[in-house]
């Protein structure tokens, strides 16, 4: 089954701008033999008040324990004038 990863604005507030989200990946999990491999960035267009990250996972026919995948973002949050 894949996954997904949702990045979201508090409710009722849309980006007046496009807003660029970086992240890093981290976990027990193989980038490009676990799961797809992922760009880094992603963007909440600019009147949206959220994005979604697909996240496809590779049946690698390996049998092995529970694998993890964790993402650290960062939010430009000068966007919004908070500092």
């Amino acid at each position: 089954k894949d996954g997904l990863f949702r990045f979201s604005l508090p409710a009722g507030i849309t980006a007046d701008q496009d807003i660029n989200i970086n992240y890093l990946l981290s976990g027990s999990a193989t980038t490009g033999l676990d799961f797809t491999n992922l760009p880094g960035s992603i963007t909440i267009n600019a009147g949206a008040n959220s994005v979604v990250l697909p996240v496809q996972i590779n049946d690698d026919a390996v049998v092995e324990g529970t694998e993890t995948l964790s993402l650290s973002a960062t939010l430009p949050l000068s966007v919004y004038g908070i500092t």
